[in-house]
């Protein structure tokens, strides 16, 4: 069981601390979700983790290896894989492309491996063999979302590092991509997931673990169960000092969960 440790990571761009003083913990097989409101660093921890932005301080590790600050292209190949946010799908190539084209590029698999691994995703995305011919680009914001996590899946990484998938699409696409998680489960299996995301509803059913960050660090931490028991705990862990009732976006992801 392999293991991605990040200690004490802080991320500023300028003189703006974006993360400051994150630990975080996850190993294969186990999903752990990173919940917050927008501008509380989420999106910059990952960046951090898979290597599109190098940390002010701070370590990542894969087991007992140091990869801190390693290109994103490196820890691709050290088995860390990001599906960013906004998808950045390939749209003048096919389905297909997208697919082969990461399978191919990560030197963790062969050839055969990579085009079993295709097969692997067309029985898992059902979907995306339908649509193999049809160019990336005119896919539905959904599909678009589902090709970028399989196209990051052919890589077979270790840990695949999900940054906020929910975004920008309508709520009927964000309920249909989560039951795609939960359809395709088992290509999931023995991999690292961590999911980074704004609205809690989704990421709490799917995670393992959660923490909720806030003004750049993890204002809670503990298990999924125990926060969607306690929706209060989530909801002033989003807030702080604020007043939920003044705050629209925090009602917005916190509500429904609430309600459950």
């Amino acid at each position: 069981m392999a293991s991605l440790e990040i200690t004490g990571i802080e991320v500023a761009y300028g003189a703006v601390e974006a993360v400051r003083g994150v630990d975080l913990s996850i190993r294969t097989g186990e999903c752990v979700t990173v919940l917050g409101s927008n501008g509380a660093g989420k999106s910059s921890l990952l960046r951090a983790i898979g290597g599109l932005q190098k940390p002010r301080s701070g370590s990542i590790r894969i087991d007992d290896t140091d990869v801190t600050g390693k290109s994103a292209t490196r820890m691709c190949r050290l088995g860390v894989a990001l599906v960013p946010e906004g998808r950045r799908i390939i749209g003048s190539l096919t389905v297909v492309e997208n697919l082969l084209l990461a399978g191919r590029g990560s030197k963790r698999t062969s050839r055969k491996e990579c085009a079993a691994n295709l097969q692997r995703m067309y029985e898992h995305f059902p979907r995306l063999a339908e649509r193999r011919t049809q160019l990336g680009g005119s896919l539905s914001g959904g599909e678009q979302q589902m090709l970028a996590i399989a196209r990051a899946l052919m890589t077979r990484p270790d840990f695949l590092l999900l940054d906020e998938p929910s975004m920008g699409l309508a709520p009927v696409m964000v309920d249909r991509v989560y039951e795609m998680f939960d359809s395709a489960q088992g290509v999931f299996d023995g991999i690292g997931v961590l999911l980074v995301e704004q609205s809690a509803t989704h990421a709490l059913k799917f995670a393992d673990t959660a923490h909720v960050m806030a003004q750049g660090s993890f204002a809670y931490s503990g298990t999924c169960h125990a926060l969607k028991a306690s929706p209060d705990t989530l909801t002033r862990a989003y807030l702080g000092d604020q007043d939920i009732t003044t705050n629209r976006s925090v009602s917005a992801a916190v509500g429904r969960t609430e309600g459950e």
